[in-house]
Parts: C-alpha cells; structure tokens; sequence
C-alpha cells in the first residue's frame, strides 16, 4: 500500500493562537456592550473570518522571562517582517517597531501576550482533532506542527484534485482562521516534515550524483508542496542538516566539518556515523528515506462531552469560579440532552497561569442532566479547587455518559413516579442522591455494605466492602452454606472454652465459669484450610485461627435449650466457641 504523509507546520504557532483568543475576548466585549445579557455568557464563541480579518494589523510578540530578561519567545509574520526575531528582548523589540514612523503614532498595535506553553499544547491537540475532516489518522509532530496520514486515501484523494486539491483545502481553513501554516506531502513523516519546515531553504546539492531523470535544479514541480515518491533522496539531500532534528550538540559537531546539507551528510561512511554522532544520526536518515517506521501517536476522537469558560486574566474569587460554573452547566446540559444522555462522570478541570492545571472529578451512581444534581456534585470540587495562584480558564468534562431512557412528562404530578427510570423499575431517588453527596464530599470509601463473599472458611463468610462493588449473593442470617445451617451470631474471634467428652462425644461445656450439660450433638463437620493459605508468623490468637488446617465443628444443644456453633483445633486439641444460635 502507498503511504503518504502530510505536514502541516505552523512557525507562528504561539503568536497565532495569542492573536486568536485577542480576537474572540474583543468580540465577546462587543457583544456584551450591544447586548448587556451576553455579558455572562458562558459559551465559546469562535470568531468569524471577517472578525481575524478586519481591524488594524497589528504586532504579536509572545515574551517570557529567560536569562534574567524579558524575551520574544514568538512573533506574528508581520513582527517577522519588521525584523524581530525569536529570543530577543522586548527592550530591542520595542526600538525596532518604534523605529518604523507608521507605527510610531499608534503605540496600542504592539500586543504582548505572555508565554503558555501548556495551553498552546491543548490547544493544538484540538486543531489535530479537528483534522479528522481531511484524514482518517492525525498526530501531533512536535509543539508546532501536524501530521496527516493519507494511506489508502488516493482513490477518494484523486476524485477531489488529489493531494493538491487537498493542501489548498487545509490552507484555506487554517488561513480563514488566522493561522499561518507551511504544508508539504511526502511518502514518509520525516520528509514531509522536512520539506514543510526547511522547503524555502533547498539548493541543489552538486556534490552527489543526480538521480536519473529526476531534475536537481530546484523545486519547481507542479506543486512546489509534494515530493512524488521518486524524487525523495532528491529533495532530501539539498535541505539543510536542521530538517532531520537532530540535537544541537550533534548539529554542532557537523558544521565543524563543514556538513551543512542532509546529501553530505548521507556520503559520509555509515559505518562511522553512531561511533561519532550517535546512533540517532542514521536512525533519522533512515527514517526520512523510509527504511526505518516511523511511528505516530494518532489523536483519538474523544466521546467526551466538555465546555469551556476562558477568563481575561486569573481569576482568585471563589464566588466568580461559581457563577462562571453555574454558567457553564447550561450549555453542557444542551450538549448532554442532544445526545440523549446523562452524565455519570463529572470532572472540573482549572488552568492555573503558575501552577499544572487542577483536574478533580465525581463519579455518579446514575446518569443525570437535572442542573440542581449537577450543581450539588460539582460544589464539593469547588471547596477544594485552590485559588492562590488563580484561574486562567475553567472546563466542566463528562467523560463517561450514558444513554437515558425516554419519559413523558404527566400533566398532574404523581409523587409515586418519581425514580421511576423505566415501567418495572424503581429506583430510590433520595437513597442515591444521598450517597452520591457523601462519596464526593469525603470519597468513594466513606459508605459501605455488608458483604458475602463466597467460601467455606467462617471468618471470610462476612466483612465489608464498599457500596459500589458488585454485591454477591448475601445468604443471610441463619442460611444455609454447603448444605449445612450456620449460626446467626458468629464470635469474633472465637471464643476459648473447655469441653468434656466421652467416647470422643462432647459431654459437657464450661463457658462463663459455668458449666452446662450437652443434652444433644451433631457433627463432627470437618472445615480444612485452602490450600493457598500459607502458614505465617502471626501474633494474635485470631491469626493463629486462621492458620489452623483443621476443624472439627460441633453443633450442641445445652440443656438449657441454647444451640452453640463450637469447634477443636487440630494444632493442640483445643475448643472454642464460634457461634450461637439467636
């Protein structure tokens, strides 16, 4: 099968995505001043083409601190254009652009917008996302590009303009929203790459042998974009050693000896590439030339159900995290109620501008979109959310839903409807609720159950477990285990007594400093050890219990009528008490 890979490389990435949310906050403004109710708008509202388009165009610089200085980390085309460059001061920055007299009147064109590179990576995840619409497999390559895989696509790719119809369709998108964007096709990930990031540095590399009928003297196909498959050493070999993303200390050591283009660097002998490069030097080549895989991390398509509330600067006031919150679980009840479901699994997920994003969740005993239920479950997060730092941006996510039932709605009110999810099936409304508030207020542990787990040992016929594992069979007291009764109080642990028999029958117990008479028995009911039960060092009599492979159980009637539960051990013949009948 032909495989063919697309990249998409966006140098501007940071910038663009600071120009972008510039965008959609000022649109946002406009519209809450026209209409003062859009104001607590909790919905995203993407900007329009026109919106990126219109307006002064203005100089993006994204600046962090490093080296004890305020540096440009990224810049928009038209800064790229008025010479500033990434890593230098905002100092230097500012005395370019006010060098130039067009800008020198209209100082509110220079937007600084402060390095997040945690949310520039969210952020390009979605856009891979959301390129699921031009091929069935999308990765993230790297903190600034995309990588489309169009294997088995050409059929559908040839009824379209092929694969230059295709990087005019994904130009044309990104373009409409503001993002510049490099395109390149190639037959594997490393040359696409490549050619996308270094294409505007090619020049024919005269130190090698041209390949037979393919033309050296420059990129001047059909479509500059694609290298046809056989023209892949070619154009390989006239891009400079950057393309194959080695490290610097390595692309350092290659300038020494004057290797500056990837066609030099493959005449080198490869037999003393990894003892004096590394390894990596011929596993990159490799790849590029496609004779070793390349393997991608394709973006999954997430069934998740989520919105999103961005703020113009961090947010410390736990009353505005609420109402920003209340807001949200609007539009996330209408995304629920479109897919016909409800929620079992609710996370609230904080974007702190110093800090990792704060991401904690609560897990629902039942699918719900009631915005009163939502509410109570989402106020135990909201108490514990910390606030020192504050919030850039809030995301209420249901990764986990499930499809409701359909009900009608009664013209009168019948109280004795309510938790009915389907005809036969009630459920306790307030019972469910009540452990729901519980277990998100002090965790999944804080209610349990009795449990029955099956086994013949008596000491793990009972115990507890909690209320969300899957509940066994309980047998009740009194029931039935094996075909034989047991005793509806159990000791625990077993109590010590001293028996007397005759011909190996019990005769009398002593319990109590009392002694009683056995007016009738039954038994013995021989209980064994599993075997898996090693013996082990243990210190209380309780454990030393445990450990016994043998029991021999008795069942005794006094004369006073009591049925007794008692038992010998096979350790040092002694008897004990395990359990009384009520």
């Amino acid at each position: 099968m032909l495989r063919r890979f697309v990249s998409i490389r966006m140098p501007h990435l940071p910038a663009d995505l600071a120009k972008r949310r510039r965008r959609m906050r000022m649109k946002q403004e406009t519209a809450a001043r026209i209409d003062p109710r859009n104001a607590g708008s909790s919905g995203r509202t993407a900007p329009t083409p026109a919106d990126l388009r219109d307006g002064p165009a203005g100089f993006v610089l994204v600046v962090d601190l490093r080296h004890n200085a305020q540096r440009v980390i990224d810049c928009c085309s038209n800064s790229v254009e008025m010479g500033i460059r990434s890593m230098m001061t905002l100092t230097e920055a500012r005395a370019i652009l006010a060098s130039n007299p067009s800008n020198a009147s209209s100082p509110e064109s220079l937007v600084l917008s402060p390095a997040t590179p945690r949310r520039d990576l969210a952020d390009l995840r979605r856009l891979a996302a959301a390129c699921l619409r031009f091929a069935p497999i999308t990765a993230v390559d790297g903190s600034d590009g995309i990588l489309l895989d169009l294997s088995g696509c050409h059929r559908i790719l040839a009824r379209r303009g092929g694969e230059s119809g295709l990087l005019d369709r994904i130009d044309r998108c990104f373009g409409r929203h503001g993002f510049t964007v490099s395109l390149a096709a190639a037959d594997t990930a490393p040359a696409a790459r490549a050619w996308a990031g270094y294409r505007d540095a090619w020049r024919p590399d005269r130190g090698g042998h041209a390949t037979p009928g393919v033309r050296i003297a420059g990129p001047a196909t059909r479509d500059p974009r694609i290298i046809s498959p056989d023209a892949t050493s070619a154009r390989l070999d006239g891009l400079p050693i950057e393309s194959l993303d080695l490290d610097p200390d390595t692309l350092e050591a290659l300038r020494a000896v004057n290797v500056r283009l990837v066609g030099e660097l493959r005449r080198l002998p490869r037999i003393a590439l990894p003892a004096r490069y590394g390894a990596a030097v011929l596993h990159r080549i490799d790849q590029a030339m496609g004779r070793a895989p390349t393997i991608l991390d394709p973006v999954r398509p997430s069934s998740a159900v989520s919105v999103r509330r961005e703020f113009d600067g961090p947010v410390r006031s736990r009353s505005v995290i609420e109402l920003a919150i209340a807001d949200l679980l609007n539009p996330l009840r209408r995304r629920l109620a479109g897919l016909e479901a409800g929620a079992r699994v609710v996370r609230l997920r904080a974007e702190r501008p110093m800090d990792r994003d704060w991401l904690d969740g609560v897990e629902l005993r039942r699918p719900t979109r009631r915005r009163r239920r939502l509410w109570a479950m989402l106020q135990p997060l909201i108490e514990r959310l910390p606030l020192d730092g504050g919030v850039d941006a809030l995301e209420l996510e249901v990764p986990r839903h499930r499809r409701m039932p359909h009900e009608g709605s009664p013209l009168i009110h019948d109280s004795t409807r309510r938790g009915v999810a389907s005809p036969g099936v009630r459920i306790d409304v307030e019972t469910t609720e009540f452990i729901e508030g519980v277990q998100a207020r002090f965790g999944a542990v804080a209610i349990q159950r009795m449990r029955t787990p099956s086994g013949h040992i008596p000491e793990d016929e009972a115990g507890f477990a909690s209320v969300d594992d899957p509940a066994e069979h309980p047998t009740g007291p009194g029931a039935v285990f094996g075909g034989e009764p047991r005793p509806t109080v159990v000791h625990r642990p077993p109590v010590p007594i001293e028996v007397g028999c005759r011909a190996s029958l019990p005769t009398t117990v002593l319990h109590g400093g009392m002694r009683h008479v056995v007016a009738s028995e039954w038994g013995p009911e021989r209980i064994g050890a599993p075997w898996w039960r090693a013996p082990s060092d243990g210190n209380g009599d309780d454990e030393e219990l445990r450990r016994e492979h043998r029991r021999d159980y008795w069942r005794l009637e006094l004369e006073c009528g009591t049925w007794i539960w008692v038992f010998q051990a096979s350790s040092d013949r002694r008897w004990f008490l395990h359990g009384t009948w009520a």
